[in-house]
């Protein structure tokens, strides 16, 4: 062989382990979307002064640890309003939390956005993807619907009408239905610092639908609190109720976290005993 030859069979080489090398890390910087904690809702209504419609938290890899010029987009339009952007590591030493109280950074490394759909998207079926370093993600579905939006504050009171400027004082109120204010696919954001303690939280005799679930969420940011040490955490009395989203909550209880409902969906909520 000619040094000519050696030379080019050397370069070679070395540019196939080259692309070898960068392959995994290019490959590595592609965000992948994994899952939603709601995948209906409406596109107005929200009322606090920052998004428009339903706020939705989404987790996947490689989004990043901060926003910068990331963006997420649901049916081509881009999100309302991006309440947070960073990782999935759950509740902090102090109680405190940015994207729900699970840990999902640790061992999986996945990071948590969340955001407000926009009054501009169609109504109907869309996709949610967002882009990251001008690379896009893969898309999770979504349906814009009708639908109201409620809030539940510690300091307020259950004979409020439920808006952001008057809301809901406990989760009970909620559970109950609400003295019949609560329809299927209404979504109830509790903000930070509510609390049910003592016998766990019992959702009576309320039937949602595949199409319109019931919602009880976490605001961006707030840590809830379902606190029982005897034997339930949310509990589905007489096993009446059916289609419940439970998002980013903390429930401790000696019993069982959150009971099974027919097409219940729960997502980013940390479940401990007491020991």
């Amino acid at each position: 062989m000619t040094n000519r030859h050696s030379i080019m069979f050397f370069n070679k080489l070395l540019m196939a382990a080259t692309l070898l090398f960068m392959a995994p890390a290019a490959f590595a910087l592609i965000p992948v979307l994994h899952f939603s904690d709601i995948n209906s809702g409406p596109k107005v209504g929200l009322g606090d002064g920052k998004g428009s419609g339903a706020i939705v938290t989404i987790w996947g890899n490689n989004l990043g640890d901060m926003q910068m010029d990331s963006k997420v987009y649901i049916g081509g339009e881009e999100a309302a309003y991006v309440y947070s952007w960073a990782k999935a590591d759950g509740e902090k030493a102090d109680g405190t939390n940015v994207n729900g109280p699970a840990d999902l950074y640790t061992y999986q490394r996945i990071q948590a956005i969340s955001f407000s759909i926009p009054a501009t998207v169609a109504d109907g079926a869309n996709d949610i993807h967002v882009v990251v370093k001008d690379m896009p993600s893969n898309t999770l579905p979504f349906v814009v619907r009708d639908g109201n939006i409620f809030f539940v504050s510690p300091n307020d009171s259950d004979t409020n009408d439920g808006s952001f400027d008057s809301p809901w004082q406990t989760l009970a109120h909620v559970a109950s239905g609400a003295d019949d204010r609560l329809s299927p696919g209404d979504i109830v954001y509790a903000t930070n610092g509510v609390t049910h303690t003592g016998g766990g939280l019992m959702v009576r005799s309320l039937r949602g639908t595949a199409e319109r679930p019931y919602t009880i969420a976490a605001y961006p940011g707030a840590t809830v609190l379902i606190d029982d040490p005897s034997s339930r955490g949310i509990h589905n009395f007489s096993r009446r109720s059916e289609f419940w989203n439970f998002s980013k909550i903390r429930i401790k209880t000696n019993g069982n976290g959150i009971h099974t409902f027919k097409g219940m969906r729960a997502v980013g909520n940390r479940i401990s005993n007491y020991s």
